[in-house]
């Protein structure tokens, strides 16, 4: 019986050391990693763990329908593509073309009505909510200095970081992009409590403007500069001026560092495929909806031009835009939303193609500046319209 007592007491020991370690390194978000991560079975977090943050509504308003195309979901993806579509793990696929839906398949009990995690795909939201805070005036350009809208960035280097050089990943603060790290800045963006507090913690360590390097805490500071400039929540600013006017369906959710805190700005934003598929419509159609000029088109066109800015590697980053991935593929000229677990909104401005895809998986091999598997669900869409 001692011997188990002081088994006890020496756990008891261990644990409050581990809690005293935790609490004074400021990494108490440990906890909440190990319960949505290693406690229910897996490394990551799942796509539908809306319930495991506080969240933000983004209401939505009078529901517009897609209407459906002629050959509505009669055609057939080729056997091979599908098995290497279905080998990612997919849970939802949707094409819509000519601003009509043409085909819409789900997997693993999900509906057009399941909530799923944008990830990263939030980040091309809060591009356009720049876009539109501009259009606005509550930004008075996207060379504005970050200063400001945002005080503690007026000093030394931190001087000459613009909204620009957030929006194209090169303001030269390192904050990390370490998914697998429990005690990184993305474990504590996702799992902590205050996203504010450590993303303005981080400052400009090298000139912007100089170098690309992909990493979320800039977009955390493009969500604060929105709340700072319109006064709104990005959520309630989405909601205002992209969900409610492309007549989404459902309402989404935005994850929250903490009940009625700040939006996770990076990531997060919970819906399903046909009303993520407005967004991709509405950049589709150069912001215009339904005959409103709701984002300049101007902003459209810049968002979806190569920054070609060096990266970290000397490599040029010919990829990207204004928080939008940019390719060719069979002579298109492609920009699209991602996020890390293969959710992706396809724009084929040359097809009048929109497709989203949510998923559990992606193929992302090293180096490659695009997933592989993104290229399977071009190649459904076009044959689709081919037939």
């Amino acid at each position: 019986m001692r011997k188990l007592i002081n088994i006890g007491i020496g756990v008891l020991i261990f644990l409050a050391t581990q809690h005293i370690f935790l609490l004074t390194t400021g990494n108490l978000h440990f906890y909440n990693t190990l319960s949505d991560t290693v406690f229910k079975g897996r490394l990551g977090p799942s796509i539908v763990n809306h319930e495991n943050y506080p969240h933000r509504i983004v209401e939505a308003g009078v529901g517009q329908p897609w209407k459906h195309a002629k050959n509505y979901n009669k055609s057939e993806i080729e056997p091979e593509l599908r098995k290497q579509i279905e080998a990612t793990n997919p849970v939802s696929f949707v094409v819509v073309y000519k601003n009509k839906l043409m085909y819409e398949e789900y997997w693993d009990e999900f509906s057009d009505a399941t909530l799923s995690n944008s990830w990263s795909m939030a980040k091309s939201y809060i591009s356009i909510l720049t876009g539109i805070a501009i259009k606005e005036g509550f930004i008075t350009s996207i060379d504005d200095k970050v200063g400001k809208y945002l005080e503690t960035y007026n000093e030394g280097m931190d001087k000459n970081l613009t909204i620009k050089h957030l929006l194209t990943m090169s303001s030269g603060i390192d904050f990390g992009e370490h998914y697998m790290n429990p005690f990184g800045f993305m474990a504590k963006a996702l799992y902590g409590n205050d996203v504010k507090d450590i993303a303005l913690a981080h400052h400009v360590e090298y000139e912007p403007g100089t170098k690309w390097h992909y990493q979320g805490g800039n977009n955390l500071l493009l969500g604060l500069i929105l709340k700072e400039a319109t006064g709104k929540t990005p959520s309630e600013y989405f909601s205002e001026k992209i969900w409610k006017p492309t007549g989404a369906e459902k309402d989404a959710l935005w994850s929250l560092d903490k009940h009625d805190g700040y939006e996770k700005a990076y990531c997060c934003v919970f819906s399903n495929a046909k009303d993520f598929a407005k967004v991709g419509q509405l950049m589709l159609q150069k912001g215009s909806w339904n005959g409103r000029q709701i984002l300049d088109s101007n902003y459209v066109i810049d968002a979806a031009k190569s920054i070609n800015i060096l990266d970290r590697f000397g490599m040029n980053t010919d990829q990207y835009g204004y928080a939008w991935w940019l390719m060719n593929h069979k002579g298109n000229e492609i920009f699209y939303a991602r996020g890390i677990n293969g959710q992706y909104t396809i724009i084929i401005p040359s097809e009048e193609l929109v497709i989203v895809r949510l998923g559990h998986n992606r193929i992302k091999e090293k180096g490659a500046k695009h997933p592989s598997d993104v290229y399977f669900y071009i190649d459904a869409a076009l044959d689709m319209i081919k037939e």
